[in-house]
């Protein structure tokens, strides 16, 4: 007999042990090949303000890119 979940059974599934995709975006390259890390270090060398509340595109567009 196979467990599986109905509404008629009472508490929906468990969660635990189940692996999820993490979002790529902290770690992922644009087309100059930098990633957010990178770019946010710049930043900061070069003391852009109100670095840390930029999205990735920010970022590039503050330190000069597109």
């Amino acid at each position: 007999m196979e467990s599986r979940w109905s509404p008629d059974r009472g508490s929906a599934p468990s969660s635990r042990g189940l692996a999820y995709a993490r979002p790529k975006a902290a770690t992922s390259t644009h087309a100059d090949g930098r990633t957010y890390e990178e770019l946010y270090d710049e930043a900061k060398r070069r003391k852009i303000s109100g670095r840390s509340k930029m999205s990735k595109t920010e970022l590039e567009r503050a330190l000069g890119g597109r």
